[in-house]
């Protein structure tokens, strides 16, 4: 059933790769659950998590408070790699293809591959 977030939760993801769920939320944290509701992992973050995907091959990345992405590879989920790009808030990921799409508080659209800006949007 899916408990225990202490805060609402912003995100909802299904792994394409295997039948795992992704939650972010409020609390700060991202979290891992099996199908059926049992929690795999807790990932801790610096501010509250806003969205939250699962790459093609498994990785889970996520947007957060404190302005940074976060990519942790599938076979280590305790050292994220740190995307830092936006001001303020980080508000939502898409992934097409190889390409990673960021949205923002600072009202920027970002798009990354290999771990660096390669376009920026601004409204």
């Amino acid at each position: 059933s899916y408990r225990g977030h202490r805060y609402e939760m912003h995100a909802l993801a299904y792994d394409p790769t295997g039948p795992r769920v992704l939650t972010g939320s409020h609390d700060m944290t991202a979290r891992l659950w099996t199908t059926s509701g049992v929690l795999l992992e807790e990932l801790k973050h610096p501010g509250v998590v806003y969205d939250a995907i699962f790459a093609p091959n498994g990785d889970i990345l996520t947007a957060c408070g404190d302005g940074n992405i976060r990519i942790f590879a599938a076979a280590d989920l305790q050292h994220p790699r740190v995307l830092a790009g936006h001001k303020g808030n980080v508000y939502s990921l898409a992934l097409a293809g190889a390409r990673l799409y960021s949205s923002g508080e600072d009202k920027t659209v970002r798009a990354w591959e290999d771990g660096k800006i390669v376009a920026t949007s601004v409204r």
